[in-house]
């Protein structure tokens, strides 16, 4: 009785309909079987079925819109007087909270969380564009200009919505809206590359300024876009591709406009000396020229690299050649030509270049490239980066009020004005002093600890590839930290209320470019010697402090005239006020990329020295 009554309620309780016994059997089976893989499935995890809240993003997320709006309020009303909140207070609750919001953004993917950050992106650019665009000053000026608030109001808000995008992208899983995003980021970029290099061929003056940030922007629209896209094939590869043809144009009309107009002007006139008797050295000096063009084409028609960098190798080298054949027997041009190398060649030579070696790193898989693309994402996969930008960041902050302070406030100051600047003086030192070894003492002894270095080395790659692409990654993170000390004299002009000098800040940066060459390749040097990173770190920071003594020591009259002139050399205290007085030794840069140099081949031994056992 218990029985059947028990087989009655099963049945009553089994309303499956019109399903057999055996099929109820099959389909139970199967059920089962699926529960015990499951069970059995160790990839099979609860936060692959349902993902967590990200509980600390939202709270930190609620907290950064409540600090903005605090922010943005109080700046509001300090425009109409001084209020509880001062106004720069004001601006640093609305970048604490954008910094809060951003972290948000990143780390929640919920669909409207997503959704609201990509409008928000959107109408930041928007802002952006619109602001740019709207002319100024406002108020009662006679003349008024389209493009006067671009910086900073333009470009910040550009550059935010930039920033805000990429998250919405990478989150986004609906295709019509990801790839929206993607072609509006991707056009944006390019409108603002080609435009920025148009622009400034024909008016050479929107380089300085407007112009550099134009393209620096557009460049940050163009590197997000191939960030979130495969660069080994389709659009990816073509837009990594024309970003490196246009970055090869700009480069090589800015060296044109510089070099071709005098050297078609001089004729074979340059070949002569003051009795117009034909100079050998001028005649060696000319055929070297036409000789390392051919090189160039050479090396391009037979070198391991795209096919559209080759080409273009190929046909630069020989229209360089030419036009130095050309200038041996006649001088086409019969003006003198104006200066372009300062301000306008370096600005747009320094646009090419950027724009070159960040197509270069995106879609070339040759071997130097990848390891460098691999060096450089260790940095920003580490707190390292973020430190060192911080502290950057700070110590350019804390010289450019001390600057503004009690510099500016005392009334107008002879030029160049960024020499009494202390972020391009003695704390730009100690940052220089402390920076190098945080930066390089990694780069081999912790790869040494942890075994990583000898699998890299047994793989098909030699030393001399491992070492520059140490080198390179480094160098090009340790300019990076500079960028802060420049950033910061955006506002200048709106604080000393008319334009400085901004020529010296150019031949600045090519003076810490040079003298870092010499600082990472001694560090590397040391970080190669141990496995330990705090030894690596101590060795390097002497020899940072023994650079940073020939500061004092270099004009004691007791060492004598040959120990000073050396001392002096590698003085780079010294190199950078000369750079900041526009004064730039050529000889002074060859000395530290020497030394460089010199660090590198020390350090390729190392570690060819390890074959020797």
């Amino acid at each position: 009785m218990d029985c059947d009554g028990e087989s009655q309620n099963q049945e009553q309780m089994d309303t499956r309909p019109h399903v057999s016994r055996t099929d109820r059997a099959n389909q139970d089976g199967n059920q089962g079987a699926y529960m015990s893989q499951v069970a059995g499935n160790t990839d099979f995890t609860p936060s692959d079925v349902t993902r967590p809240e990200p509980s600390f993003a939202r709270i930190l997320g609620m907290a950064g819109l409540g600090a903005v709006v605090l922010g943005s309020a109080a700046v509001i009303a300090n425009q109409f007087g001084p209020r509880w909140i001062p106004e720069t207070m004001g601006y640093l609750f609305a970048a604490v909270g954008l910094f809060c919001l951003l972290f948000h953004a990143a780390r929640d993917s919920d669909v409207e969380v997503r959704r609201v950050y990509g409008l928000f992106a959107a109408a930041l650019i928007v802002v952006g564009i619109v602001v740019s665009l709207v002319p100024g000053p406002l108020g009662e000026a006679t003349q008024k200009s389209v493009g006067y608030h671009l910086l900073p109001w333009g470009a910040l808000a550009g550059i935010l919505g930039l920033v805000f995008s990429i998250p919405f992208v990478r989150h986004e899983d609906e295709e019509k809206y990801r790839n929206g995003a993607q072609r509006a980021i991707l056009g944006i970029g390019g409108l603002l590359c080609v435009g920025s290099v148009i622009v400034g061929l024909i008016k050479p003056d929107t380089l300085i300024g407007p112009g550099l940030v134009l393209a620096l922007v557009g460049l940050g629209f163009i590197a997000a876009y191939l960030g979130t896209e495969d660069t080994s094939e389709g659009l990816g590869y073509r837009v990594a591709a024309g970003l490196g043809i246009l970055g090869g144009v700009a480069l090589v009309l800015a060296l044109g406009q510089t070099v071709i107009p005098t050297i078609l002007h001089d004729g074979p006139a340059a070949l002569k000396d003051a009795r117009q008797d034909y100079d050998a050295w001028h005649v060696l000096g000319r055929a070297m020229m036409i000789l390392a063009g051919l090189l160039f084409a050479g090396v391009g028609a037979i070198g391991r690299v795209p096919t559209w960098v080759r080409g273009a190798m190929v046909v630069l080298g020989l229209a360089w050649a030419i036009v130095f054949l050309v200038a041996c027997f006649a001088a086409p041009v019969a003006v003198e030509p104006r200066p372009y190398m300062v301000p306008y060649g370096l600005v747009l030579g320094g646009i090419g270049l950027l724009y070159l070696f960040t197509a270069i790193g995106s879609a070339d898989d040759t071997q130097l490239v990848v390891l460098i693309r691999r060096e450089l994402a260790s940095y920003f996969y580490s707190p390292i980066a973020y430190l060192a930008l911080l502290g950057a960041t700070v110590l350019a902050g804390l010289g450019y009020g001390w600057f503004t302070m009690f510099d500016l406030v005392r009334g107008p100051l002879p030029e160049p004005i960024l020499q009494r600047n202390p972020a391009f003086g003695i704390l730009a030192a100690f940052q220089a002093v402390f920076l190098v070894p945080a930066l390089t003492m990694r780069l081999f002894s912790e790869e040494k600890r942890t075994g990583t270095l000898e699998v890299l080395l047994t793989a098909p790659v030699n030393e001399a590839a491992v070492v520059f692409s140490k080198f390179f990654a480094c160098w090009v993170f340790y300019i990076l930290c500079w960028l802060p000390a420049g950033l910061f004299l955006i506002a200048l002009r709106s604080v000393g209320g008319e334009p400085f000098d901004y020529r010296p800040l150019l031949s600045y940066y090519l003076a810490v470019a040079a003298t870092g060459a010499g600082f990472i390749g001694m560090g590397l040097f040391f970080s190669s010697l141990t496995r330990n990173q705090v030894v690596a770190a101590v060795l390097t920071f002497a020899g940072m402090m023994n650079l940073l003594l020939t500061v004092w020591f270099s004009d004691l009259p007791r060492l004598g005239a040959g120990v000073n002139a050396v001392l002096g050399k590698v003085n780079f205290l010294m190199l950078w006020n000369s750079a900041l007085v526009g004064q730039l030794p050529l000889t002074d840069v060859l000395i530290w990329l020497s030394i460089a140099a010199f660090w590198l081949f020390l350090t390729m031994k190392i570690l060819e020295a390890r074959k020797w056992n």
